[in-house]
């Protein structure tokens, strides 16, 4: 096992602006010796074995980090997402067979577009298919008179809120299209707004594909 002692004495390796540490075996704890590079820009952890502990000891490094690989380490999960969502200097994250799922995608897509930031990123082969399959889960691109506004369920009337469940159920036969005027206010308000938070995180990710294509 790799030993990152070095990378922590005093005023050493202050002009160092990446490190790769692929396919090195690590403990979490040993990313503290790298946490107080003031120059670093480049990290890449591929296939470390490190979790959650790992990620955390760099939030240190959240204002320097443009690039970011922690592919093949499952034991990051979506707990690591508040950290990598503070990283406001990442143009390129890659967390291809992490165990980051949709849950935590959703939530850094909606901070990456509210803060207007670009990052090309990886994701797990689990939640591209999950992109890639959204159109039997709902109706992506509802058109009138279906509504797209989770906001606007309360407004709109039994009818319609049979409607525009029906319309979905057709694309995914298990959505209940019945039931009281809450039980289909709330199924449609969840069901609008988690194909919101999807297309944010689908534009996020294939927008990039496309770029560069």
């Amino acid at each position: 096992m790799l030993s990152l002692l070095a990378f922590g004495g005093p005023r050493r390796f202050l002009s160092l602006t990446a490190i790769s540490l692929r396919f090195v075996s690590l403990n979490d704890s040993d990313l503290r010796h790298i946490q107080h590079l003031p120059s670093l820009q480049k990290l890449y952890l591929v296939c470390n074995g490190i979790g959650n502990e790992a990620v955390f000891l760099l939030t240190s490094l959240r204002h320097t980090l443009t690039n970011l690989e922690l592919a093949m380490n499952p034991r990051i999960d979506d707990d690591a997402v508040p950290v990598l969502i503070i990283m406001d200097k990442l143009t390129y994250l890659a967390l291809g067979d992490t165990g980051i799922t949709m849950v935590g995608l959703r939530r850094m897509a909606a901070a990456i577009t509210e803060e207007n930031r670009i990052v090309d990123m990886e994701i797990p082969a689990c939640c591209s298919e999950y992109i890639d399959n959204m159109h039997n889960l709902y109706i992506v691109f509802p058109t009138a008179p279906l509504t797209m506004d989770p906001d606007a369920c309360e407004s709109l009337t039994d009818e319609a809120l049979r409607r525009n469940l029906a319309a979905h159920a057709e694309v995914n036969p298990d959505i209940i299209a019945t039931g009281t005027r809450k039980e289909m206010v709330g199924r449609l308000r969840a069901l609008l707004e988690l194909r919101r938070q999807d297309l944010v995180v689908s534009e996020l990710v294939i927008g990039e594909e496309d770029d560069d294509m």
